[in-house]
Order: C-alpha cells, then sequence, then structure tokens
C-alpha cells in the first residue's frame, strides 16, 4: 500500500497536468457506474478533511468544469 504523501502526490501531478493542456481540458475519461459506486464507498471511507478525498472532490469540479465547456 502506498503511504499517504506518495497517493496525494500523485493526485497533484494529474490534477497539474489539466492546466498544462492547449485546448483547456483534455478529454474525459469515462468510468462504469460500477466503478463510480465502489469509488464513492471508498471516498466515503476516507477520514474527514483527508488529503485524498480533498484532491478527489477537487478533480470532481475540474471534470465538471471541463463538461461545461
Amino acid at each position: 500500500m502506498l503511504p499517504k504523501l506518495s497517493i496525494a502526490a500523485c493526485f497533484s501531478i494529474l490534477l497539474g497536468a489539466c492546466t498544462v493542456t492547449v485546448s483547456g481540458c483534455p478529454p474525459l475519461t469515462t468510468y462504469s457506474a460500477e466503478f463510480q459506486k465502489r469509488a464513492a464507498q471508498q471516498l466515503r471511507a476516507l477520514p474527514p478533511a483527508s488529503p485524498v478525498a480533498v484532491l478527489v472532490t477537487d478533480y470532481g469540479k475540474i471534470r465538471d468544469a471541463c463538461r461545461v465547456k
């Protein structure tokens, strides 16, 4: 299992990559309903104010913004 800092660093890198694209937003990956359900369960199991939860929430906001464009 990866240490929490490594997971947070990975999410930070992924989120940072979104701001570097020339067109504004990269193509969005489509996730199945089952995958999203499992991810949501794992996210809810994290402690309150978990850095990973904050990063995932921020990623969701970026995806929402890309859908609007």
